[in-house]
Protein backbone atom coordinates (compact mmCIF):
# COMPACT_ATOMS: atom_id res chain seq x y z
CA UNK A 1 0.00 0.00 0.00
CA UNK A 2 1.19 3.20 -0.60
CA UNK A 3 -0.07 5.88 1.79
CA UNK A 4 -1.00 10.07 0.13
CA UNK A 5 -0.20 12.66 1.95
CA UNK A 6 -2.95 15.12 1.30
CA UNK A 7 -1.19 18.44 2.60
CA UNK A 8 2.17 19.67 3.12
CA UNK A 9 2.71 20.66 6.76
CA UNK A 10 5.06 23.62 6.97
CA UNK A 11 5.93 23.28 10.94
CA UNK A 12 6.70 19.47 10.90
CA UNK A 13 9.47 20.70 8.20
CA UNK A 14 10.34 23.48 10.42
CA UNK A 15 10.69 21.27 13.46
CA UNK A 16 12.91 18.61 11.93
CA UNK A 17 15.01 21.68 10.12
CA UNK A 18 15.21 23.28 13.73
CA UNK A 19 15.72 20.81 16.33
CA UNK A 20 16.95 17.62 14.08
CA UNK A 21 14.13 15.43 13.86
CA UNK A 22 14.17 15.61 18.43
CA UNK A 23 11.25 16.26 19.54
CA UNK A 24 10.22 17.75 23.02
CA UNK A 25 7.28 16.87 25.16
CA UNK A 26 4.62 19.03 25.05
CA UNK A 27 4.21 19.09 28.99
CA UNK A 28 6.62 21.50 30.15
CA UNK A 29 7.01 20.52 33.29
CA UNK A 30 8.36 17.49 31.95
CA UNK A 31 12.58 16.74 32.97
CA UNK A 32 14.34 14.11 32.07
CA UNK A 33 16.10 11.90 34.81
CA UNK A 34 19.66 13.41 33.65
CA UNK A 35 20.89 16.35 36.06
CA UNK A 36 21.63 19.56 34.52
CA UNK A 37 25.16 20.59 34.69
CA UNK A 38 24.09 24.05 35.98
CA UNK A 39 24.58 24.37 39.84
CA UNK A 40 22.81 27.91 39.80
CA UNK A 41 19.57 26.54 38.04
CA UNK A 42 17.44 24.58 40.94
CA UNK A 43 14.90 21.88 39.92
CA UNK A 44 12.29 24.05 41.62
CA UNK A 45 12.84 26.89 39.53
CA UNK A 46 10.26 28.47 37.52
CA UNK A 47 12.65 28.15 34.46
CA UNK A 48 14.12 24.94 34.89
CA UNK A 49 12.17 22.67 32.32
CA UNK A 50 12.97 25.66 30.00
CA UNK A 51 16.64 25.75 30.33
CA UNK A 52 16.74 21.91 30.53
CA UNK A 53 14.56 22.25 26.90
CA UNK A 54 17.46 24.75 25.27
CA UNK A 55 20.08 22.98 27.05
CA UNK A 56 19.46 19.59 25.99
CA UNK A 57 18.49 20.88 21.92
CA UNK A 58 21.97 22.28 22.23
CA UNK A 59 20.53 26.03 21.23
CA UNK A 60 21.72 27.49 24.69
CA UNK A 61 25.41 27.00 26.64
CA UNK A 62 26.37 27.60 29.57
CA UNK A 63 28.06 31.15 31.24
CA UNK A 64 30.58 28.59 32.19
CA UNK A 65 31.47 24.91 33.23
CA UNK A 66 28.79 24.75 35.60
CA UNK A 67 26.72 27.97 35.53
CA UNK A 68 23.97 29.29 33.23
CA UNK A 69 23.72 32.70 34.81
CA UNK A 70 20.13 32.69 34.47
CA UNK A 71 19.35 36.47 36.41
CA UNK A 72 21.82 37.30 34.03
CA UNK A 73 20.89 39.85 30.33
CA UNK A 74 20.90 38.09 27.21
CA UNK A 75 23.29 40.20 24.45
CA UNK A 76 21.82 40.60 21.27
CA UNK A 77 24.75 38.31 19.87
CA UNK A 78 23.80 35.85 22.09
CA UNK A 79 19.89 35.95 20.81
CA UNK A 80 20.81 35.96 16.98
CA UNK A 81 23.52 33.16 17.63
CA UNK A 82 20.61 30.77 19.33
CA UNK A 83 18.19 31.62 16.16
CA UNK A 84 21.62 30.25 14.20
CA UNK A 85 21.47 27.36 16.32
CA UNK A 86 17.62 26.75 16.00
CA UNK A 87 18.06 26.85 12.28
CA UNK A 88 21.15 24.67 12.13
CA UNK A 89 22.91 26.91 9.69
CA UNK A 90 26.58 26.62 8.74
CA UNK A 91 27.76 29.17 9.67
CA UNK A 92 31.16 28.91 7.90
CA UNK A 93 29.27 29.83 4.87
CA UNK A 94 29.30 33.22 6.58
CA UNK A 95 32.63 33.76 7.90
CA UNK A 96 34.00 35.46 4.17
CA UNK A 97 31.00 37.62 3.40
CA UNK A 98 32.18 41.31 3.29
CA UNK A 99 31.31 42.72 7.35
CA UNK A 100 27.93 44.36 7.14
CA UNK A 101 27.82 45.74 10.46
CA UNK A 102 30.44 48.52 11.53
CA UNK A 103 31.16 47.38 15.04
CA UNK A 104 30.61 43.39 14.10
CA UNK A 105 33.87 44.01 11.29
CA UNK A 106 36.35 41.63 12.88
CA UNK A 107 35.66 37.87 11.74
CA UNK A 108 37.00 36.61 14.73
CA UNK A 109 34.44 37.28 16.70
CA UNK A 110 32.39 34.34 18.07
CA UNK A 111 29.10 35.71 16.65
CA UNK A 112 30.70 37.54 13.61
CA UNK A 113 29.22 34.83 11.25
CA UNK A 114 25.91 34.79 13.26
CA UNK A 115 25.53 38.14 12.87
CA UNK A 116 25.99 38.32 8.88
CA UNK A 117 23.65 35.86 8.96
CA UNK A 118 20.66 37.39 10.93
CA UNK A 119 21.57 40.08 8.55
CA UNK A 120 21.06 38.39 5.18
CA UNK A 121 17.98 36.75 6.25
CA UNK A 122 16.43 40.59 7.50
CA UNK A 123 15.98 38.65 11.14
CA UNK A 124 18.21 41.19 12.85
CA UNK A 125 16.37 44.41 13.98
CA UNK A 126 18.59 47.38 14.20
CA UNK A 127 18.03 51.16 14.78
CA UNK A 128 21.16 51.85 12.72
CA UNK A 129 21.77 50.70 9.52
CA UNK A 130 25.24 50.32 9.94
CA UNK A 131 25.11 49.46 13.81
CA UNK A 132 24.19 46.38 15.18
CA UNK A 133 25.26 46.50 19.18
CA UNK A 134 26.08 42.88 20.04
CA UNK A 135 27.13 43.19 23.44
CA UNK A 136 24.07 45.30 24.38
CA UNK A 137 20.74 43.96 26.60
CA UNK A 138 18.53 42.60 23.93
CA UNK A 139 15.01 44.59 24.43
CA UNK A 140 11.59 42.17 25.02
CA UNK A 141 10.37 44.25 22.01
CA UNK A 142 13.45 43.62 20.31
CA UNK A 143 13.43 39.81 21.72
CA UNK A 144 9.65 39.65 20.21
CA UNK A 145 10.54 41.38 16.45
CA UNK A 146 13.55 38.95 15.95
CA UNK A 147 12.11 35.87 16.76
CA UNK A 148 8.95 37.08 14.39
CA UNK A 149 11.42 38.01 11.53
CA UNK A 150 12.93 34.47 12.03
CA UNK A 151 9.70 32.81 12.13
CA UNK A 152 8.31 34.91 9.07
CA UNK A 153 12.03 34.42 6.90
CA UNK A 154 11.70 30.86 6.92
CA UNK A 155 7.77 30.76 6.21
CA UNK A 156 7.12 28.72 9.14
CA UNK A 157 3.43 28.86 9.92
CA UNK A 158 3.07 29.14 13.68
CA UNK A 159 -0.68 28.26 15.08
CA UNK A 160 -1.98 31.29 16.64
CA UNK A 161 -3.81 29.93 19.97
CA UNK A 162 -5.65 33.58 20.38
CA UNK A 163 -6.44 35.45 17.05
CA UNK A 164 -6.94 38.73 18.82
CA UNK A 165 -5.28 38.31 22.28
CA UNK A 166 -6.07 40.74 24.80
CA UNK A 167 -3.90 43.83 24.74
CA UNK A 168 -1.22 44.18 27.27
CA UNK A 169 -1.71 46.71 30.17
CA UNK A 170 1.19 48.86 28.76
CA UNK A 171 0.58 47.96 25.55
CA UNK A 172 1.07 51.99 24.16
CA UNK A 173 4.54 51.60 25.21
CA UNK A 174 5.35 49.30 22.76
CA UNK A 175 7.41 50.75 19.94
CA UNK A 176 5.79 50.83 16.91
CA UNK A 177 7.57 48.83 14.78
CA UNK A 178 7.48 45.96 17.48
CA UNK A 179 3.51 45.85 17.48
CA UNK A 180 3.02 43.46 15.54
CA UNK A 181 5.63 41.10 16.16
CA UNK A 182 4.78 41.39 19.91
CA UNK A 183 0.95 41.14 18.51
CA UNK A 184 1.83 37.60 16.82
CA UNK A 185 4.55 36.05 19.44
CA UNK A 186 1.58 37.03 21.87
CA UNK A 187 -1.11 35.15 20.01
CA UNK A 188 1.02 32.24 19.24
CA UNK A 189 1.54 31.80 22.92
CA UNK A 190 5.08 32.35 23.07
CA UNK A 191 5.10 35.03 24.89
CA UNK A 192 2.11 36.17 28.03
CA UNK A 193 3.43 38.75 29.80
CA UNK A 194 3.90 39.28 33.50
CA UNK A 195 1.45 38.48 36.59
CA UNK A 196 0.39 42.40 36.21
CA UNK A 197 -0.80 41.92 32.43
CA UNK A 198 2.18 44.07 31.17
CA UNK A 199 4.73 43.52 28.71
CA UNK A 200 7.51 45.63 29.89
CA UNK A 201 9.07 46.29 26.23
CA UNK A 202 12.22 48.17 27.12
CA UNK A 203 12.97 45.79 29.96
CA UNK A 204 16.49 43.74 29.16
CA UNK A 205 15.86 40.11 28.72
CA UNK A 206 17.30 37.61 31.25
CA UNK A 207 19.06 34.59 29.82
CA UNK A 208 16.17 32.52 32.23
CA UNK A 209 13.40 34.67 30.08
CA UNK A 210 14.71 34.28 26.82
CA UNK A 211 15.43 29.95 27.80
CA UNK A 212 11.36 30.26 28.22
CA UNK A 213 10.58 32.16 24.89
CA UNK A 214 12.36 29.11 22.70
CA UNK A 215 11.42 26.67 24.92
CA UNK A 216 7.66 28.15 24.30
CA UNK A 217 8.52 27.94 20.66
CA UNK A 218 9.52 24.48 20.32
CA UNK A 219 6.98 22.94 22.35
CA UNK A 220 4.53 24.56 19.97
CA UNK A 221 5.59 23.64 17.18
CA UNK A 222 6.12 19.98 18.85
CA UNK A 223 2.36 19.98 19.79
CA UNK A 224 1.53 21.55 16.23
CA UNK A 225 3.65 18.39 14.60
CA UNK A 226 1.64 15.59 17.16
CA UNK A 227 -1.31 16.69 15.91
CA UNK A 228 -0.68 16.46 12.28
CA UNK A 229 0.75 13.10 12.80
CA UNK A 230 -2.63 12.23 14.42
CA UNK A 231 -4.17 13.64 11.48
CA UNK A 232 -2.10 11.51 9.39
CA UNK A 233 -2.50 8.49 11.27
CA UNK A 234 -6.36 9.02 10.73
CA UNK A 235 -5.14 9.21 7.13
CA UNK A 236 -3.24 6.19 7.40
CA UNK A 237 -6.52 4.14 8.94
CA UNK A 238 -8.36 5.24 5.46
CA UNK A 239 -5.66 4.27 3.39
CA UNK A 240 -4.93 4.60 -0.05
CA UNK A 241 -4.10 2.15 -2.47
CA UNK A 242 -2.62 1.84 -6.39
CA UNK A 243 -4.62 0.75 -8.99
CA UNK A 244 -2.49 0.22 -12.34
CA UNK A 245 -3.76 -0.99 -15.43
CA UNK A 246 -1.90 -1.61 -18.82
CA UNK A 247 -2.41 -3.90 -21.39
CA UNK A 248 -0.66 -7.52 -21.04
CA UNK A 249 3.22 -7.51 -21.97
CA UNK A 250 4.15 -7.45 -25.70
CA UNK A 251 1.19 -5.99 -27.10
CA UNK A 252 1.08 -2.39 -26.65
CA UNK A 253 -1.58 -0.03 -27.62
CA UNK A 254 -1.62 -1.28 -30.85
CA UNK A 255 -3.92 -4.10 -29.75
CA UNK A 256 -6.23 -1.79 -27.83
CA UNK A 257 -6.64 0.49 -25.19
CA UNK A 258 -7.44 0.85 -21.63
CA UNK A 259 -9.12 3.53 -19.17
CA UNK A 260 -9.98 4.26 -15.29
CA UNK A 261 -12.97 6.68 -15.85
CA UNK A 262 -11.82 8.34 -18.96
CA UNK A 263 -8.98 8.73 -17.94
CA UNK A 264 -5.80 7.13 -19.56
CA UNK A 265 -3.75 4.23 -18.47
CA UNK A 266 -1.54 4.55 -15.54
CA UNK A 267 -1.32 4.21 -12.10
CA UNK A 268 -3.67 5.99 -9.55
CA UNK A 269 -4.41 5.97 -5.99
CA UNK A 270 -7.65 5.51 -4.87
CA UNK A 271 -9.34 5.66 -0.67
CA UNK A 272 -10.30 2.23 0.59
CA UNK A 273 -13.54 1.30 -0.90
CA UNK A 274 -13.88 3.56 -3.74
CA UNK A 275 -15.91 2.05 -6.97
CA UNK A 276 -13.82 1.82 -10.02
CA UNK A 277 -14.63 1.04 -13.39
CA UNK A 278 -11.98 0.10 -15.95
CA UNK A 279 -12.67 0.41 -19.92
CA UNK A 280 -11.01 -1.89 -22.13
CA UNK A 281 -11.25 -1.15 -26.08
CA UNK A 282 -10.26 -3.01 -28.94
CA UNK A 283 -8.10 -1.63 -31.68
CA UNK A 284 -9.40 -2.69 -35.49
CA UNK A 285 -8.89 -6.58 -36.13
CA UNK A 286 -8.38 -7.70 -32.26
CA UNK A 287 -10.93 -8.43 -29.27
CA UNK A 288 -11.15 -8.01 -25.49
CA UNK A 289 -10.17 -10.97 -23.89
CA UNK A 290 -10.38 -10.25 -20.26
CA UNK A 291 -8.55 -8.56 -17.74
CA UNK A 292 -5.86 -10.33 -15.50
CA UNK A 293 -3.82 -9.72 -12.40
CA UNK A 294 -0.47 -11.04 -14.26
CA UNK A 295 1.37 -8.34 -16.56
CA UNK A 296 1.70 -11.77 -18.31
CA UNK A 297 -1.53 -12.79 -18.57
CA UNK A 298 -0.43 -16.27 -16.34
CA UNK A 299 -3.44 -17.41 -13.97
CA UNK A 300 -7.21 -16.88 -14.15
CA UNK A 301 -8.94 -13.71 -15.88
CA UNK A 302 -10.21 -11.37 -13.12
CA UNK A 303 -13.05 -10.60 -15.22
CA UNK A 304 -14.16 -10.91 -18.86
CA UNK A 305 -16.36 -7.77 -19.11
CA UNK A 306 -14.45 -4.87 -20.90
CA UNK A 307 -16.24 -2.59 -18.40
CA UNK A 308 -15.29 -3.90 -15.13
CA UNK A 309 -16.55 -2.36 -11.80
CA UNK A 310 -15.00 -3.00 -8.78
CA UNK A 311 -14.50 -1.59 -5.20
CA UNK A 312 -10.51 -0.79 -4.19
CA UNK A 313 -9.17 -2.73 -0.95
CA UNK A 314 -6.07 -3.39 -1.55
CA UNK A 315 -2.88 -2.59 -4.37
CA UNK A 316 -4.28 -3.98 -7.70
CA UNK A 317 -3.17 -5.26 -10.67
CA UNK A 318 -5.01 -5.07 -14.07
CA UNK A 319 -3.69 -5.55 -17.42
CA UNK A 320 -5.73 -6.48 -20.62
CA UNK A 321 -5.56 -8.94 -23.11
CA UNK A 322 -6.49 -8.86 -26.60
CA UNK A 323 -6.46 -11.67 -29.43
CA UNK A 324 -7.13 -11.17 -33.38
CA UNK A 325 -10.60 -11.32 -34.41
CA UNK A 326 -12.15 -13.97 -35.73
CA UNK A 327 -12.70 -13.06 -39.65
CA UNK A 328 -15.53 -12.71 -41.45
CA UNK A 329 -15.36 -13.59 -45.06
CA UNK A 330 -19.75 -12.76 -45.38
CA UNK A 331 -22.18 -15.01 -47.59
CA UNK A 332 -21.00 -13.45 -51.17
CA UNK A 333 -23.22 -10.46 -50.96
CA UNK A 334 -26.89 -12.41 -50.31
CA UNK A 335 -27.44 -10.16 -47.09
CA UNK A 336 -26.40 -12.92 -44.43
CA UNK A 337 -24.71 -12.80 -41.54
CA UNK A 338 -21.44 -14.55 -42.60
CA UNK A 339 -19.56 -17.12 -41.03
CA UNK A 340 -19.76 -17.49 -37.24
CA UNK A 341 -16.73 -17.14 -34.92
CA UNK A 342 -14.83 -20.49 -34.91
CA UNK A 343 -15.98 -22.81 -32.10
CA UNK A 344 -13.53 -22.78 -29.03
CA UNK A 345 -11.15 -25.74 -28.71
CA UNK A 346 -9.50 -26.75 -25.57
CA UNK A 347 -6.43 -28.06 -24.54
CA UNK A 348 -7.02 -31.82 -23.26
CA UNK A 349 -3.49 -32.54 -22.65
CA UNK A 350 0.78 -31.27 -22.85
CA UNK A 351 2.99 -34.09 -24.23
CA UNK A 352 6.38 -33.30 -23.06
CA UNK A 353 8.90 -33.29 -26.06
CA UNK A 354 12.33 -32.63 -23.91
CA UNK A 355 14.30 -35.11 -21.66
CA UNK A 356 12.12 -36.21 -18.57
CA UNK A 357 16.57 -36.31 -16.80
CA UNK A 358 18.84 -33.42 -16.73
CA UNK A 359 22.31 -33.09 -15.49
CA UNK A 360 23.43 -30.39 -12.43
CA UNK A 361 24.92 -27.66 -14.15
CA UNK A 362 23.85 -28.21 -17.28
CA UNK A 363 20.84 -26.05 -18.81
CA UNK A 364 17.66 -28.05 -20.02
CA UNK A 365 15.43 -26.76 -22.94
CA UNK A 366 12.31 -27.41 -22.00
CA UNK A 367 9.57 -28.25 -24.82
CA UNK A 368 6.13 -29.60 -25.47
CA UNK A 369 3.30 -29.99 -27.59
CA UNK A 370 -0.57 -29.46 -26.54
CA UNK A 371 -3.39 -31.73 -27.94
CA UNK A 372 -5.72 -31.36 -29.82
CA UNK A 373 -3.35 -30.07 -32.84
CA UNK A 374 -6.49 -27.52 -33.74
CA UNK A 375 -6.68 -26.00 -29.60
CA UNK A 376 -7.12 -22.54 -29.84
CA UNK A 377 -4.38 -21.47 -27.83
CA UNK A 378 -0.57 -23.64 -27.69
CA UNK A 379 1.24 -21.28 -25.92
CA UNK A 380 3.02 -23.04 -22.91
CA UNK A 381 3.94 -21.13 -20.27
CA UNK A 382 6.73 -22.97 -18.05
CA UNK A 383 7.42 -22.52 -14.04
CA UNK A 384 8.89 -24.41 -11.01
CA UNK A 385 6.56 -26.07 -8.87
CA UNK A 386 8.10 -28.45 -6.49
CA UNK A 387 12.22 -27.13 -6.84
CA UNK A 388 13.33 -29.76 -3.99
CA UNK A 389 16.51 -30.19 -3.47
CA UNK A 390 17.55 -28.98 -6.98
CA UNK A 391 17.44 -25.63 -7.00
CA UNK A 392 15.23 -25.71 -9.78
CA UNK A 393 14.80 -22.54 -11.48
CA UNK A 394 13.29 -21.25 -15.16
CA UNK A 395 15.11 -18.80 -17.40
CA UNK A 396 14.54 -17.51 -20.49
CA UNK A 397 11.08 -18.53 -20.51
CA UNK A 398 11.54 -22.53 -21.00
CA UNK A 399 15.55 -22.84 -19.88
CA UNK A 400 15.77 -25.41 -16.64
CA UNK A 401 18.70 -25.08 -14.15
CA UNK A 402 19.91 -26.67 -11.83
CA UNK A 403 22.20 -26.64 -9.01
CA UNK A 404 22.16 -29.95 -7.22
CA UNK A 405 20.84 -33.88 -7.75
CA UNK A 406 17.45 -34.76 -6.58
CA UNK A 407 14.27 -34.89 -8.22
CA UNK A 408 12.01 -31.35 -9.31
CA UNK A 409 8.76 -31.14 -10.78
CA UNK A 410 8.23 -28.69 -13.38
CA UNK A 411 4.38 -27.02 -14.80
CA UNK A 412 3.33 -26.87 -18.21
CA UNK A 413 0.67 -23.96 -18.07
CA UNK A 414 -1.71 -23.16 -21.18
CA UNK A 415 -4.00 -20.37 -20.80
CA UNK A 416 -7.36 -20.65 -20.99
CA UNK A 417 -6.82 -24.17 -22.44
CA UNK A 418 -9.45 -26.46 -20.98
CA UNK A 419 -12.39 -23.71 -20.73
CA UNK A 420 -12.87 -20.55 -21.26
CA UNK A 421 -11.86 -19.23 -17.72
CA UNK A 422 -10.00 -21.80 -16.42
CA UNK A 423 -6.08 -22.71 -17.33
CA UNK A 424 -5.15 -26.25 -18.63
CA UNK A 425 -1.81 -27.20 -16.53
CA UNK A 426 -0.11 -30.30 -16.38
CA UNK A 427 2.89 -31.13 -14.21
CA UNK A 428 6.20 -32.81 -15.28
CA UNK A 429 9.03 -34.73 -12.79
CA UNK A 430 12.75 -33.80 -13.63
CA UNK A 431 14.90 -36.22 -12.13
CA UNK A 432 18.31 -34.29 -11.93
CA UNK A 433 21.52 -36.60 -11.82
CA UNK A 434 24.71 -35.49 -10.56
CA UNK A 435 27.63 -33.95 -13.28
CA UNK A 436 30.33 -36.92 -13.56
CA UNK A 437 33.97 -36.25 -12.79
CA UNK A 438 35.89 -34.20 -15.57
CA UNK A 439 37.86 -36.38 -17.62
CA UNK A 440 41.48 -35.88 -16.68
CA UNK A 441 43.90 -36.80 -19.49
CA UNK A 442 47.24 -38.88 -18.96
CA UNK A 443 50.45 -36.32 -19.46
CA UNK A 444 52.96 -38.71 -18.79
CA UNK A 445 53.78 -42.18 -17.24
CA UNK A 446 56.55 -42.66 -14.74
CA UNK A 447 57.67 -46.33 -14.01
CA UNK A 448 58.24 -47.06 -10.20
CA UNK A 449 59.74 -51.14 -10.27
CA UNK A 450 63.54 -51.18 -10.80
CA UNK A 451 64.04 -50.70 -14.63
CA UNK A 452 67.92 -52.83 -14.55
CA UNK A 453 68.22 -57.13 -14.27
CA UNK A 454 70.56 -58.38 -12.09
CA UNK A 455 72.32 -61.42 -14.25
CA UNK A 456 72.76 -63.73 -11.30
CA UNK A 457 74.15 -66.66 -13.80
CA UNK A 458 78.04 -67.69 -12.98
Amino acid sequence: MRTTKKRLFALMLALVMAVGGILLSANEGMATSQPLPFDDVAATAWYYPHVRAVWENQLFQGTGRNTFTPHGTMTRAMFVQVLANIEGVNLSEYRTLAPIFEDTADSTLWYFSAVQWAAVHEISHTQTSNIFEPSRAITREEMAVMLHNYIVSREIEVPQNQDAPIPFADQADISVWAVDAVRAIQAAGIITGYPDGSFQPSNQSTRAEVATIFARYLYLLNAAAEAEDEDYEDEREMGYFTLTIANITGQSNRHGTVTIANRNAAAYDFPTGTSVTVSAAAASGFVFDGWFSNIEGTGTAVSRSSNYTFTITADTNLFARFRTAPQDTGNGGSGGTGTPPPTFVAVTSITKSSALTATVGTPLTLSATAAPNNATNSDIVWSVQTAGATGANITGGNVLNTTAAGTAIIRATIINGATATTDFTQDFTITVTAAPPPFVAVTGITMTSANTVQDNMK
